[in-house]
């Protein structure tokens, strides 16, 4: 993946860290809005719990695996696993973002 330079990568992995946490942000407001419910079971599970427990865990398990594409960028596989995780959470934002829109035109409630 020589396409895949360290520049690009540092790019998108900072680019997944802003993806994650929008996603946590919108999770948040719609379980706790009753709009949704949260299909991880831990992430469930923490989110009954507290607010800031999701939150902590849901950026640390994300930024920890961050951290160890970055370090091993090396190896193919790293590289390989980037971008469909960077496309997989771009796919989710989008999601939140239509969902955002549909439920300012009341088209969901």
């Amino acid at each position: 993946m020589k396409w895949l330079s360290q520049n690009i990568l540092r790019k998108i992995l900072k680019s997944l860290v802003i993806l994650n946490l929008y996603d946590a942000i919108c999770t948040f407001v719609w379980v706790t809005n009753g709009l949704a419910e949260e299909a991880n079971p831990l992430m469930a599970t923490l989110l009954d719990l507290s607010p800031l427990y999701f939150m902590l865990a849901k950026m640390t398990l994300v930024n920890f695996g961050i951290w160890l594409i970055w370090q091993n960028q090396q190896h193919v596989f790293a590289k390989f696993a980037t971008v469909p995780t960077f496309a997989l959470y771009a796919l989710v934002a989008l999601k939140h973002t239509v969902y955002i829109g549909m439920y300012m035109l009341n088209l969901i409630s």
